[in-house]
């Protein structure tokens, strides 16, 4: 069956549960997802054109990332399926939604391990977990979550806050204690103001710091949320007005459009080039692995500083969101027939 939903698909939709009008809000958003997964983004995460770029982005760092044996956090992105499988889509889509957000929950494709939560979950299906980590029940699932890229990804430890995170957990910093160091201290780190910053103070663990020396791939980590200042929401079961038959809902697909990722990343990747083609050029052949290309890429994205500091200029972003939206009106259009999903 095509992923783009016809009218045929859509006529039922009719008698389902409405948004409310008074709170209508219309979205253009995107997801990088398997071919075989529904383009409807029910328990799923997606972004707008910053906000899923990146995601994208995020994608380039990971042959330096993925190899780096102290980068020992359960190397989540080196095995999430949404960015390192063969076959994977991207998805344009339009949507309804009641404009009073709920907080944003991390949906991910199980492939039997709850990533966060390390529980067991269904392979195949997604499973969500609330962001707000002082608060789980801050996440209302009848509500579409929403947060910004900046304040996930984007953080800066105080001199203060520095200096009490180094007393309560510097002795296990760089091993793979340190998160669990945090979460038995979380009393005495919130009593000094520090529990917001406390997700960046492991290496590896998800919000990288960056500084003079930190490893480049973390400080790219960062700085691409600094470059970007996407959005990104969650669109729950709960609150689907497709999975509703009546009554209030919060979220529903007005239309969506699915091609080739690997499409997208091509020209992504052209126009990068294309920047700074001297660079570029002393790498050799295009190769996504390699260090030198690597550090063109973001050299060029994100300006030559910004492998060890928070200096970012590079590119203008119009560009690169640019090639990004771009995409969806040039890129063929595919059917979930012409792609294989391999975990």
């Amino acid at each position: 069956m095509a992923l783009r939903r016809c009218a045929a698909m859509l006529l039922p939709l009719a008698m389902a549960g409405q948004v409310d009008p008074r709170f209508a809000q219309t979205l253009t958003v995107y997801h990088v997802h398997a071919a075989n997964v529904s383009a409807i983004p029910t328990d799923m995460d997606t972004g707008d054109a910053p906000g899923d770029l990146f995601f994208l982005l995020d994608e380039y760092l990971l042959p330096l990332q993925c190899a780096d044996p102290d980068y020992y956090y359960d190397k989540f992105e080196c095995q999430n399926p949404e960015h390192r499988s063969k076959g994977l889509v991207a998805t344009e889509l339009q949507l309804e939604v009641d404009s009073r957000f709920t907080n944003y929950s991390g949906c991910n494709y199980c492939t039997g391990t709850d990533p966060f939560t390390r529980k067991p979950c269904t392979p195949g299906t997604y499973v969500c977990d609330c962001m707000n980590f002082l608060n789980p029940k801050g996440c209302d699932h009848r509500f579409v979550g929403m947060e910004t890229v900046e304040k996930e990804f984007v953080h800066d430890v105080t001199e203060e806050c520095k200096d009490k995170l180094e007393e309560v957990c510097g002795h296990v910093r760089y091993s793979k204690w340190c998160s669990i160091c945090l979460a038995f201290n979380k009393r005495a780190l919130a009593n000094s103001t520090c529990s917001a910053d406390a997700n960046t103070y492991c290496p590896g663990f998800g919000f990288p710091l960056c500084t003079s020396d930190s490893k480049n791939f973390d400080c790219w980590h960062m700085n691409l949320g600094r470059k970007t200042k996407g959005v990104w929401y969650s669109t729950f079961r709960e609150g689907s007005c497709h999975e509703q038959k009546e009554g209030p809902c919060s979220w529903k697909v007005l239309s969506s459009r699915t091609i080739q990722e690997d499409c997208v990343k091509t020209r992504l990747t052209d126009v990068v080039e294309a920047e700074s083609p001297g660079c570029f050029e002393k790498c050799g052949t295009r190769n996504h692995s390699s260090p030198c290309w690597v550090d063109c890429f973001f050299t060029t994205v994100l300006g030559p500083e910004s492998h060890n500091s928070t200096n970012v200029t590079g590119m203008p972003l119009e560009k690169l969101t640019g090639a990004w939206s771009k995409s969806f009106q040039v890129c063929p259009e595919v059917t979930s027939e012409e792609t294989t999903f391999v975990v």
